[in-house]
């Protein structure tokens, strides 16, 4: 009798743990896969052996399938459902995070050394601050070198540019870039928080999920702020691409300060296997992303909405490397025919016989003193004829009482509204197209346009251009605008463009 009582004590003590390890099993299945990073990272706190992999190879393996697995089917589906009742939940809370355009936002790039992260963060941070969003850009690497420079005041190379400095084996390297990166990521927190900053763009490279995670958790436990936080990831696997981008670094960064091309080039070779070792692409359970190919029009995106499809999107599909004069000719602001102004004489005279000017694409605005002078141009230069954009054209007459009579040049500063008949705002709403058309043309552009047009995309190509739409509807009369002057915008080796006036 006592053992057999025994015997069934033991059977309940089993059951009792079976049904336990089912428990768990079921609360794994339901769970573990829909964690996101912030939640991984206490999982590996507590059990040091998780490793990403480990949990998200587990994760796969655990996520419930229709009738698969169990022996309750009605069980399995009631997980199913409740998986994805959390996984539209976690969706639709994503899309109301992203979508408010005025939100505040994090870009953190991610990507090898010399995969064109710092022009994709120079060209969206200025392309953001024309758009009229209080956008800024932290560089951890600018950081990483201010440092060097003022702990070493010779004009030799950093110490911490060399290769060596970048191998994860090396703990206290690895400590030292960890800390500068996260305070560099801080700093861009408060920014938002502090300073009404609506769009921070944090470049570092961020390879691994796990530095990743961390930057994430620190964006959702700042303060009572939310911040929404989206990857923008450069891939980079075309040699052409990688070899013109590896030469332009070395030739650029101070990390290479005296140093021939080839040791640069080398140097530079074995910082990008040290990165290579720890790098891991972004995945879907991170959160949202775009992933650009080759810096080409190619993209993968997850959970992008709101100003991030409308705005940003467009343009880093718009960005390339490829160097082209942008030209922009001002029109009189009265409509009329273009024969005989001084516009369409200087810019015929100009493409005469010019070398070159056949390349030149032309955008025109759609009134006829416009076209008329875009089509002299194109029939002097033998070039295709223009095309009309509806968007270059003012919404009414061009002056004030604080005109002069020449075709509406500026004496003094002058409320924008009151001269153009259109806030700038507006304006730069209106002009948003033809920016991303010039950043896409891979062909030299001539822009054919009145006064307000021109000064927009002026701005939106000179640097810099970080004062707000508030400051920007002051026109300032030190730039006289001309119909006699063809600008010309010159690519530099920056990522932006510097100008020079041809008198026509």
């Amino acid at each position: 009798m006592w053992l057999f009582r025994k015997r069934v004590a033991a059977e309940d003590e089993n059951a009792s743990r079976v049904m336990r390890v089912v428990a768990a099993l079921q609360e794994l299945q339901s769970t573990l896969h829909v964690l996101d990073p912030a939640d991984k990272s206490e999982v590996r706190q507590a059990m040091p052996f998780a490793t990403s992999e480990w949990l998200d190879g587990l994760a796969l393996s655990c996520r419930p399938k229709n009738n698969e697995g169990s022996g309750n089917p009605r069980l399995t589906a009631a997980v199913a459902d409740t998986v994805r009742l959390r996984e539209g939940a976690a969706d639709n809370a994503a899309r109301q995070q992203l979508t408010d355009d005025t939100a505040k936002l994090v870009i953190i790039l991610v990507g090898l050394p010399a995969r064109g992260k710092s022009l994709l963060a120079h060209k969206l941070e200025h392309f953001l601050s024309w758009r009229g969003y209080n956008t800024r850009g932290f560089s951890a690497g600018e950081r990483r070198r201010t440092l060097s420079k003022a702990e070493n005041t010779s004009e030799n190379r950093p110490e911490t540019g060399s290769a060596s400095f970048f191998d994860s084996k090396k703990a206290y390297a690895a400590m030292v870039r960890e800390n500068l990166t996260l305070e560099v990521f801080d700093e861009a927190l408060d920014w938002l928080v502090k300073d009404n900053g609506q769009v921070a763009i944090f470049d570092a490279a961020n390879v691994s999920i796990q530095r990743r995670a961390k930057l994430q958790e620190r964006a959702s436990r700042h303060g009572s702020t939310s911040i929404g936080v989206v990857f923008l990831e450069s891939i980079v696997t075309d040699p052409e691409v990688i070899e013109r981008w590896m030469e332009w670094k070395v030739a650029h960064s101070a990390d290479f300060r005296g140093l021939d091309k080839a040791v640069s080039l080398k140097d530079l070779e074995d910082r990008i296997e040290h990165y290579e070792k720890i790098y891991e692409t972004v995945r879907a359970e991170e959160g949202a992303y775009i992933k650009l190919f080759n810096l080409s029009a190619t993209a993968h995106c997850r959970n992008i909405y709101g100003r991030m499809s409308k705005s940003v999107l467009p343009f880093l599909l718009a960005i390339h490397s490829m160097p082209r004069s942008v030209y922009m000719l001002v029109v009189p602001g009265i409509e009329g025919g273009g024969e005989g102004n001084d516009a369409t004489e200087g810019i015929v005279r100009w493409a005469t016989g010019r070398q070159g000017a056949s390349e030149i694409r032309t955008l025109t605005s759609t009134l006829s003193n416009a076209i008329a002078t875009a089509t002299a141009f194109a029939n002097a230069a033998n070039a295709v004829m223009p095309h009309e954009r509806a968007q270059l054209a003012p919404l009414g007459r061009i002056g004030s009482p604080n005109a002069s009579p020449e075709g509406g040049i500026l004496r003094h500063q002058a409320n924008f509204d009151a001269f153009f008949g259109e806030r700038v705002v507006n304006l730069v709403s209106r002009l948003e197209p033809i920016a991303l058309e010039i950043e896409a043309s891979t062909q030299p552009l001539l822009i054919v346009a009145h006064e307000p047009s021109v000064r927009a995309l002026r701005s939106f190509l000179l640097t810099p251009t970080s004062k707000v739409i508030a400051e920007r509807e002051q026109v300032d009369g030190t730039f006289k605008v001309s119909t006699s002057t063809l600008l010309e915008f010159i690519p530099d080796t920056h990522g932006g463009y510097r100008e020079e006036l041809h008198t026509l």
